[in-house]
């Protein structure tokens, strides 16, 4: 068996030709935008591609599609359950920025009865996916990551197998008084609706300076946000918390849906970028205090920098331990504050949190859509998921001259600070 893979921008996601060495028979798993590359090597080899086969229907994995029929003429596999994505991957793209040329209709789809063959190989697919199933994949991987509900990731971590799982997210920034609350709000909300919210980057809630309270929130509504008086608030509440749990009707969803849901109907909410509730408790109690993959942001207003610590920390102490926290200010104190005391794996530092977060050319954090939130969210590691997290390292190690430390360079801070 042969296997050729590629990858290509904007996705850079790896598009695979397996092919039989006896026959010349092959198919292409996922055409995405590496598909002019992949469509070379197998006019090169001369192979006969018997099937396009898509592992799912997310835009990253059929942008290709269309290219790969028109040049293959071979049949298009696509599992059932993804018939929704795939007849709305123009839409995936737009949500993007990203033109995709519409995929040619599926020509067959996975029924889970009998192998796919090609030359002298058998591909078996599975299927309807199943707990036990995924338990036992764990089982025999070398490695599990997981990411979604932390009942996956509970799963991952008894699952046998070493596994990197990730904390949940529930982001909160401080806003202090030194902020450029312009620049703090423009950044807030262009990263507080990206993809309605879903990130577990996005802020869920801001905590405001006094002295700059009324500037900062008058900065948000010129960027598009619309703050809900308390009846207002309440009946969104009702909305988005029914029976005091996440509705999933309002998940993902844009502010006209979400009011619509809700029974909002004033004009200025219904076409806000962003609704926007104040709130002063965190906890079960109240629940704007956690995470609402909506474009819903919760405002604090905090006396000084110290209540504003100590909202965060109540709102951590809530949901969201360990993942990150966003600061505006040109206190140096008040950032190395959160580094030191904040139980955060990550202090953004007036920055847009959603981009940031994931890693970014501009502050050096690795690229990732999966962030380790340390034993604090009940994680094996605390940095963004990387290539090294895949990597196994064999090191040579070889005698050195031997160089011992003394106690006093060891222990001589310590000492000095509380005794010997």
């Amino acid at each position: 068996m042969n296997i050729e893979s590629a990858c290509a921008p904007p996705f850079l996601k790896n598009g695979f030709v397996v092919s039989c060495e006896r026959t010349r028979q092959a198919i292409y798993i996922d055409p995405g935008d590496e598909v002019d590359e992949l469509l070379g090597s197998i006019a090169r080899a001369r192979l006969d591609v018997t099937a396009i086969l898509l592992t799912h229907a997310h835009v990253d994995h059929v942008s290709g599609v269309a290219a790969a029929k028109r040049a293959l003429a071979a049949p298009i596999w696509l599992h059932p359950d993804d018939t929704w994505l795939y007849q709305h991957a123009v839409q995936q793209g737009a949500l993007f920025g990203y033109q995709l040329e519409p995929p040619p209709p599926v020509d067959r789809y996975y029924d889970g009865r009998g192998p796919l063959a090609f030359g002298d190989y058998d591909v078996f697919a599975m299927g309807p996916i199943t707990r036990d199933l995924s338990t036992e994949l764990m089982k025999q991987a070398d490695l599990v990551v997981v990411t979604g509900s932390q009942n996956n990731v509970r799963a991952g971590y008894s699952s046998g197998t070493p596994a990197l799982g990730v904390g949940t997210g529930n982001v909160a920034v401080i806003v202090d008084e030194s902020a450029d609350c312009a620049d703090a709000a423009a950044k807030i909300m262009r990263s507080k609706i990206f993809d309605n919210a879903t990130s577990c980057s996005s802020e869920n809630s801001v905590i405001i300076h006094d002295k700059v309270y009324d500037r900062m929130l008058a900065a948000l509504v010129s960027e598009g946000g619309a703050l809900l008086s308390a009846a207002e608030k309440e009946t969104l509440q009702k909305g988005l918390f029914p029976g005091g749990k996440l509705s999933p009707a309002c998940t993902a969803q844009s502010v006209s849906k979400i009011c619509a849901i809700a029974g909002l109907t004033r004009a200025e909410l219904v076409k806000a970028r962003c609704l926007m509730v104040e709130e002063t408790g965190t906890g079960k109690n109240f629940p704007y205090s956690g995470e609402k993959l909506s474009p819903v942001l919760t405002v604090y207003r905090a006396r000084d920098f110290d209540h504003a610590f100590s909202i965060m920390r109540g709102i951590y102490d809530y949901l969201g331990d360990g993942h990150s926290c966003g600061v505006y200010t040109e206190n140096e104190a008040h950032i190395e504050r959160l580094a030191r005391e904040m139980t955060v794996c990550r202090v953004i530092v007036k920055q847009a949190h959603t981009f940031a977060n994931g890693g970014s050319f501009d502050n050096g954090l690795p690229f990732s859509l999966s962030m380790g939130c340390g034993t604090w969210g009940g994680n094996s590691f605390s940095e963004n998921l990387n290539y090294k997290h895949f990597m196994n390292v064999t090191r040579v190690v070889r005698p050195i001259p031997e160089k011992v430390p003394a106690q006093e360079d060891i222990f001589g801070a310590y000492w000095q600070k509380h005794g010997k």
